[in-house]
Formats: structure tokens, C-alpha cells, sequence
């Protein structure tokens, strides 16, 4: 037993004389563990690690991939930024449900936390990859427009793997066991935001930027990506 103190023995031996009374106990293959609040701290800081490591990597995987794109480090601060976004609802969400249904942090919010942050890239670099394509292809559009047409060409897709992915956690959840719910339930959540964030923050975040709209960003600076905003 590790970080027991004498009340949790005498209330483990009397849970275990209580079991005893209904079945017998073989005491000398009983073990009894627990986990002290230090883990739920290392595993905090082992996903606050993750995600920076994550968006490091992420953002050096766009500026390679969107190279031949004008300002491709915009493209992957917006992604980092919806990332975020989505990362901290995960958070907020197991900091209200640890206070309402004493829920902890484990390796399994940790797993769910570095999923989410995949998911959440994966679909923003997905309707960031068809802008790029869609700007040679309709020159003399203003950005906003190919934009705007980029985000209709992917949603069904992004929607109908997404609805997919929401039914099996929802059966899950009404029918799974205790032990998991916890991971699925954040896990939902997760990629819940991740779903809109890519179409109603990142990409919005990203237009702003483009045409000089962001505040103590760009202010005043309206210099147009390609010759199409120009024209418009």
C-alpha cells in the first residue's frame, strides 16, 4: 500500500472484514494500491508538454507543406490557436466534471487530450490544403470567396466522419461500462470543438489576418495575398 495513512488502512481492513462476511478473502493475494494526487499533476504536465510539443511540430509541418503559399506561418499559428482552443475546452470540461462527478485526471485524459489535438490539426490542415489548392485555381475571386468555397467542397466529408466517430461515443456512453466513460465523454467533447473550431475559428482567424483585420495585428497593413484582392 503506498501513501496510505492509518485511517485509509482501517477503512480498507474494514471493507475487506465487510467482503469477508459474504464470501471468503484470501488475504495473502489481496493487494491494495493507491495512486496519489502527484500522479494526476505528472499527467497534467505530461499533456501541457505534449500539446506544445504537438504545435511545434505542427506548425514546422505546415510552413514545409504550404511553403509555396504567401504567408504559410499564418496558416499554422491559426491552426495552433484552434488547437487551443480546443485543448482548453477539454480541460474545462474535466475540471467541471472532476468538481460535479469527482472524475480524476489519468493516462486515459491524457490520451484523450492528444487525440483531440489530432484531430483538431488534421481537420484544419484539411480545409487549409484545399484553400491552398483553390487560390491558383480562381484567380480573380477575392479571398474571402475562395475561402468561403474551400469550406463548402470539404464539409460534407468533415461532417459525415464526424457523425460517424459521435454515434459510436454516444452508444458508448449509454451503454458502456463505468471504467471508460470518462475517456469517451472527454474524448466527445474534444472532438465536438474540434469540429467547429477548424471551420468557425481557424479559418475566420486566418481571412482577419489575410486582409489586415486582426487587432495589434496587421493594423493598417491591408497588402492583398494574391492579385485577386486587388481586383476586387
Amino acid at each position: 500500500m503506498r501513501g496510505s495513512t492509518f485511517a485509509d488502512a482501517s477503512s480498507t481492513n474494514q471493507l475487506i472484514d465487510a467482503l469477508d462476511q459474504i464470501a471468503p478473502v484470501d488475504r495473502s493475494n489481496l493487494r491494495v494500491e493507491q495512486v496519489s494526487a502527484t500522479v494526476g499533476r505528472e499527467v497534467a504536465q505530461a499533456a501541457v508538454v505534449a500539446v506544445v510539443v504537438a504545435a511545434l511540430v505542427v506548425t514546422g509541418f505546415i510552413l514545409i507543406a504550404f511553403r509555396q503559399v504567401p504567408n504559410a506561418f499564418r496558416y499554422g499559428v491559426c491552426a495552433i490557436l484552434a488547437m487551443l482552443h480546443d485543448v482548453l475546452i477539454v480541460a474545462s470540461f474535466a475540471s467541471l466534471a472532476g468538481l460535479l462527478f469527482g472524475w480524476e485526471v489519468d493516462a486515459l485524459f491524457l490520451t484523450a487530450v492528444l487525440t483531440v489535438v489530432g484531430f483538431s490539426v488534421q481537420d484544419t490542415i484539411v480545409l487549409f490544403d484545399r484553400i491552398r489548392e483553390n487560390i491558383p485555381k480562381h484567380l480573380g475571386e477575392p479571398y474571402e470567396t475562395i475561402v468561403n468555397r474551400s469550406i463548402l467542397e470539404t464539409i460534407h466529408r468533415s461532417l459525415a466522419t464526424q457523425l460517424n466517430a459521435f454515434f459510436i461515443m454516444v452508444a458508448i456512453l449509454l451503454f458502456g461500462g463505468d471504467s471508460i466513460k470518462q475517456f469517451i465523454a472527454t474524448l466527445f467533447i474534444g472532438l465536438l470543438t474540434g469540429t467547429y473550431s477548424s471551420i468557425f475559428i481557424a479559418v475566420p482567424l486566418l481571412v482577419a489576418w489575410q486582409k489586415g483585420e486582426l487587432p495589434f495585428v496587421g493594423r493598417g497593413k491591408r497588402k492583398p495575398l494574391t492579385p485577386v484582392e486587388a481586383e476586387a
